[in-house]
């Protein structure tokens, strides 16, 4: 179990959105504490001191002054010289990232054994959310379900490896599985999915990486562009046959409408206990 401590710093160094260094803000903490600034305003007026001393007392008045904030004590208003935080260790993760690209996840033939298999399943208008209402004017797409058969396992096993080696090496999610059938969408001319997030209530509160592979030629189709949105613009995803994109299923994306041919994509869910 990670250990726990109580630490107190002076309410400027919270204030500076920083987690500062204990031992130096264990001293700065007493040296504030210690100072009694309205005798050191006299003192300075009073009392020749070298120029760098002076500058010094004269920072730090300054610094207390615009960090103090008054606290209620009884009936009167004391300012407030140090905070005192319950502070928990933690790990963190420098190598995240917002989406994951992986070149031919799939191979050509193993996207036509896909398109075999869904040829033949029953396919569906697409909808929105956990409780699968239809929304035309935000998706418009059919869709196909593969479950988990002798068929399909090596599907599965594909998205599972490919969903393992990102979240090892970016994420650090708590994952459990893949809970829900994958899904191979059909979007014809004018068919189109707005800015979305797969995650949301419900069911869908336990989706944390989403994957999804290109199962179309790029000169097969025209629009029809994956962007994901995750900093100041856009980014649009790479379309060529066989490309995996795995994301934290918080992360805005839309399909923007196909204007010539079809385009085909595999899309998955892995899932977890819910974000805390």
């Amino acid at each position: 179990m990670a250990s726990q401590e109580i630490r107190e710093y002076p309410a400027w160094v919270l204030a500076s959105g920083k987690d500062p260094d204990p031992g130096s803000a264990r001293e700065t903490q007493l040296i504030l504490s210690s100072l009694h600034f309205s005798f050191c305003r006299t003192l300075l007026s009073q009392v020749y001191l070298p120029r760098w001393l002076v500058g010094w007392f004269q920072a730090a008045s300054e610094m207390h002054d615009s960090h103090a904030v008054p606290i209620a004590d009884g009936d009167r208003t004391v300012p407030s010289r140090v905070e005192r935080v319950f502070a928990f260790a933690m790990e963190t993760r420098d190598a995240y990232a917002a989406c994951c690209h992986f070149d031919s996840a799939l191979s050509r033939d193993e996207v036509q054994r896909i398109l075999a298999l869904t040829e033949k399943l029953p396919s569906e208008a697409a909808t929105l959310n956990s409780d699968r209402t239809l929304q035309p004017e935000r998706r418009q797409s059919t869709v196909r379900w593969l479950h988990l058969a002798d068929q399909t396992s090596w599907i599965f096993e594909r998205v599972s490896e490919l969903v393992r080696g990102a979240n090892q090496a970016r994420y650090g999610f708590d994952l459990r599985g893949i809970y829900e059938p994958l899904q191979v969408t059909e979007y014809v001319p004018g068919a189109f999915f707005d800015w979305h997030e797969d995650h949301g209530p419900g069911t869908h509160s336990l989706r944390k990486l989403s994957v999804a592979i290109q199962l179309s030629d790029p000169a097969d189709y025209d629009g029809g562009e994956l962007e994901l949105f995750y900093g100041f613009e856009p980014d649009r995803a790479v379309r060529a046959l066989g490309t995996a994109l795995v994301f934290p299923s918080y992360v805005l994306h839309r399909v923007s409408p196909v204007t010539r041919g079809v385009r085909r994509s595999l899309v998955g869910w892995v899932s977890g206990p819910p974000f805390r």
